[in-house]
């Protein structure tokens, strides 16, 4: 099945860390940042996340690769911790048979519009 859907961060993600941002790499020329069509630069952000667990499991916890397009760095400025991504999507990649029967593919992608530091609500003092 192939398609996009926008994750609802909110209820999806315990939690949602910032580790590293950077250019991502052209896929013909490791040396060289890809770029979108129309030449604008792609970033590449991981965040650990942890999913929210179902009723009876514990959550699952895993690094994901985010990418953004942008003329300047989405994550500049932005310190490890806590973060927000903007219009998060996740997608698959579409499985196919490779040259030595094994299935390649029918990965997970993800991409968003922006990304920003999460503020936590301060406790009110009583």
């Amino acid at each position: 099945m192939a398609g996009t859907f926008v994750v609802d961060q909110a209820q999806s993600f315990v939690m949602c860390l910032l580790m590293q941002a950077g250019p991502k790499a052209d896929f013909d020329n490791p040396d060289r940042q890809a770029t979108d069509v129309n030449g604008v630069p792609k970033w590449e952000i991981q965040a650990a996340v942890t999913f929210t667990a179902e009723p009876g499991r514990k959550p699952v916890s895993e690094v994901i690769n985010v990418g953004i397009t942008s003329i300047a760095n989405p994550a500049e400025g932005l310190q490890p911790g806590p973060i927000v991504f903007d219009s998060l999507r996740v997608g698959t990649t579409a499985p196919e048979a490779g040259n030595n029967g094994r299935i390649k593919g029918g990965r997970f992608w993800y991409s968003a519009q922006g990304v920003r530091a999460a503020h936590m609500a301060r406790a009110k003092a009583e």
